[in-house]
């Protein structure tokens, strides 16, 4: 670690899976918030809120050895009142955050680092944004795969040339269109835009459906409609370049995508090994070429949210980004509700309310 470089005060709300779980600190890539603070080097975990005492006690006695100087809180105002954190991670569940989003902006952090989905309607998102502008703050949207090591390999090795002019991109992903297939909408955007960053989607049209006695019916709140499940997904960008979500029927199962340039293919996604042929079928060697350390994604944007603080620029995943995916799914979740319609994007409907778990 660089002595020299400042170190930020970072908090987590909520003790889940996402936050902690996924992982312990004997693990070289843990998939949690809290194995990215750890492999990180620029943050101090000075706190986390969780009202459940089974969530703190099973951090303590899991993570309390690495982040002995971590302070556990029972209430959310009691943290945030507690001292001014430079980051906030929220790790609540899809429909607390709109709510818990509040409490933390008007707290004045310098970025929150949001799980997804952001929000249950577009209409709070648009509102979150307007608080985050009021307060300086940022907001990046933990579409976590976004930052594995070799997708971020992949995306620079494509954006200087890899495979030429990117024309296509195929995801494979289905399920709740929100709360899981939005990790492969993100990797679709993510190549689509990778050799032009102002390329933006103009138009989705999608297929899906709820299932019949969906048994999440029993839990939703009123005012809330079931998330539909996704079968397949267009976007078309504006610069041409043409984004498929096909469900997870292709050989590696989801969470990767086929990206098609003019002069070749390669294939990307979190747990796969990065590949890449040439016009003719033949691979293309690229091996040798990744110089990022595997901690794992969380370290990865860890890494760049300390950039940021430092005053560089936004994660990857931050306002405007995280918005095109949004956008794109409520877009998604419209056709599907609609018959299949094609949807343009900004969507018109901005308080259909989707009950998005993550």
């Amino acid at each position: 670690m660089n002595e020299s470089l400042p170190r930020y005060r970072a908090a987590i709300i909520g003790l889940g899976a996402i936050a902690q779980g996924y992982g312990s600190p004997e693990c070289a890539a843990p998939y949690c918030h809290a194995g990215g603070l750890l492999h990180c080097d620029r943050f101090d975990f000075a706190a986390a809120a969780d009202p459940f005492p089974a969530a703190r006690e099973g951090f303590r006695e899991k993570w309390g050895a690495v982040f002995p100087d971590t302070t556990l809180f029972e209430n959310l105002e009691a943290m945030l009142a507690s001292e001014r954190f430079d980051v906030v991670a929220v790790c609540v569940r899809g429909p607390h955050h709109f709510e818990v989003m509040k409490r933390v902006l008007r707290a004045r952090p310098r970025l929150v680092f949001l799980e997804k989905p952001p929000t249950c309607s577009l209409a709070e998102m648009d509102e979150l944004l307007a608080l985050a502008r009021e307060v300086g703050a940022a907001i990046t949207v933990s579409y976590s795969r976004h930052w594995s090591p070799r997708v971020l390999w992949m995306e620079r090795l494509v954006q200087d040339g890899l495979i030429g002019r990117v024309q296509s991109v195929i995801g494979y992903c289905d399920g709740a269109i929100l709360s899981y297939a939005s990790h492969t909408t993100d990797l679709v955007c993510q190549f689509a835009t990778a050799t032009n960053q102002n390329s933006r989607a103009l138009r989705v049209r999608a297929r899906g459906f709820v299932p019949p006695d969906d048994p999440r019916s029993q839990n939703i709140e009123a005012g809330f409609e079931i998330e539909p499940r996704l079968e397949h997904l267009s976007i078309e960008f504006s610069d041409g370049v043409l984004g498929v979500h096909v469900g997870s029927h292709g050989d590696a199962g989801s969470f990767y995508a086929d990206v098609f340039g003019e002069r070749g293919r390669a294939r990307v996604g979190m747990y796969i090994e990065p590949q890449a042929w040439d016009l003719e079928g033949k691979p293309v060697e690229i091996r040798g070429f990744c110089e990022l350390e595997d901690k794992g994604p969380f370290t990865q944007a860890y890494r760049q949210i300390a950039v940021f603080l430092d005053g560089g620029a936004k994660p990857d995943c931050s306002d405007e980004a995280f918005v095109h995916i949004n956008e794109i799914g409520f877009g998604a979740i419209e056709s599907v509700l609609d018959g299949g319609k094609v949807v343009e994007l900004p969507n018109q409907n901005r308080t259909r309310r989707i009950w998005a778990n993550g």
